[in-house]
């Protein structure tokens, strides 16, 4: 967009200024419940009351000085010069949207469309609209969010929540660039695609980043990274770290990391989240807390294994913490004797966040005795060990 000559709040104030001469009454209105002035709508009775007239007699004016600039318009050779800046603007945004408010109020500023930094869309579009220059754009509000979207397809917003919420609630977690390439917002450039859609999900009050990366662009606002949105649902990696928690008071990070990378294929996920971002759902979700040692996690709150735990899961736990180092040969024959059949033994045996292998064929139950904790982290995050005896 070009650099204007003049800011289209100015421009709007020559036009009224032209149409309406020393009718200031009438003017004060038209900026005030019209949006000429680019600042806000005001409601007609607080119009009125600051007048000393009746609401009518306020919504009168209105009527009159929009007929007005109409007639105007139409009366003029060619009507767009008097509306230069404004439908050039007007065309700007519709490439910029979807896009949340403050995006689109920056990116007026700084194409020097306006001297306002608050410049305020809803009643600039309203404005066009009550002159017949239909814009195409609505402001929509989204969480605690302003957006500006197309008329035509004002539900964007919302279903980038909502693909947001889905991806959280089989993941565990999101990925902002992974969800960027599930949703079509209509932007060319992937920044704003991203921008859009982090602006969407920063504006949900059960947001919370778990890690920030950045885009490879000097353009990038390093709004890039996994987050969680605490009320989507079942969340995965919850239910592990509650299992986790429920045996232990202490883990150390990578411990925890790598029980969910080996859970993770018995939950089907693609998606191996970092570090940091499981270390932080515990604490978003009130399971863990951090302790002075920056990798150790700490129990929050009483979990009962009995019932965070799966009920053969549990079984089986206790089995091994009766009798630790036991061998495959010697789990299969006790459960067994329950009637447990040999898959549900070895999907435990292999991928359980509560069950320790701590040698070929050897296993024995997660307690806040085992494994201790300065050993926690010898097992590596990408241990496949696990997948050569699964079923």
């Amino acid at each position: 967009m070009e650099t204007h000559r003049i800011p289209i709040e100015k421009e709007l104030e020559n036009l009224l200024e032209d149409v309406l001469g020393d009718d200031e009454r009438t003017k004060e209105v038209m900026y005030r419940h019209n949006g000429f002035n680019c600042r806000g709508l005001e409601k007609l009775q607080d119009i009125a009351k600051d007048m000393g007239v009746t609401k009518e007699a306020v919504r009168q004016r209105s009527i009159k000085g929009v007929d007005q600039v109409c007639e105007a318009l139409r009366n003029l050779e060619v009507p767009e010069k008097a509306l230069t800046n404004s439908l050039l603007a007007a065309e700007f945004l519709k490439l910029l949207a979807p896009c949340s408010e403050k995006d689109a109020q920056m990116a007026l500023y700084n194409e020097s469309a306006t001297d306002l930094q608050d410049f305020d869309l809803a009643s600039f579009i309203y404005m066009l609209e009550s002159i017949n220059a239909q814009p195409g754009l609505a402001v929509i509000k989204e969480g605690s969010g302003q957006f500006l979207v197309h008329a035509d397809h004002p539900h964007t917003i919302k279903q980038i929540i909502k693909k947001a919420r889905e991806e959280v609630t089989h993941n565990g977690a999101g990925d902002i660039v992974s969800l960027a390439n599930q949703v079509a917002t209509g932007h060319q450039l992937i920044d704003n695609q991203v921008r859009c859609i982090a602006s969407a999900l920063e504006a949900q009050p059960d947001f919370v980043w778990l890690t920030k990366g950045s885009l490879q662009s000097s353009r990038s606002d390093q709004r890039v990274g996994y987050f969680l949105l605490k009320n989507a649902g079942r969340n995965p990696v919850e239910l592990r770290l509650k299992r986790i928690f429920s045996v232990r008071d202490l883990c150390h990070e990578q411990w925890v990391h790598a029980k969910y990378t080996r859970s993770r294929k018995a939950m089907q996920i693609d998606v191996d989240l970092p570090v940091e971002a499981i270390r932080q759902i515990g604490i978003e979700k009130g399971i863990c807390e951090p302790t002075k040692d920056p990798h150790i996690l700490r129990r929050a709150r009483k979990l009962d294994p009995k019932k965070e735990l799966l009920n053969f899961e549990y079984r089986l736990w206790e089995f091994l913490k009766e009798n630790p180092n036991s061998r495959d040969s010697e789990i299969l024959e006790a459960c067994q004797k329950r009637k447990a059949d040999q898959y549900n033994v070895r999907s435990k045996l292999n991928f359980s966040v509560v069950i320790q292998r701590v040698g070929h064929g050897v296993y024995t139950a997660v307690t806040d005795e085992y494994p201790p904790l300065a050993q926690t982290s010898i097992e590596p995050l990408n241990d496949k060990s696990g997948e050569k005896d699964a079923v």
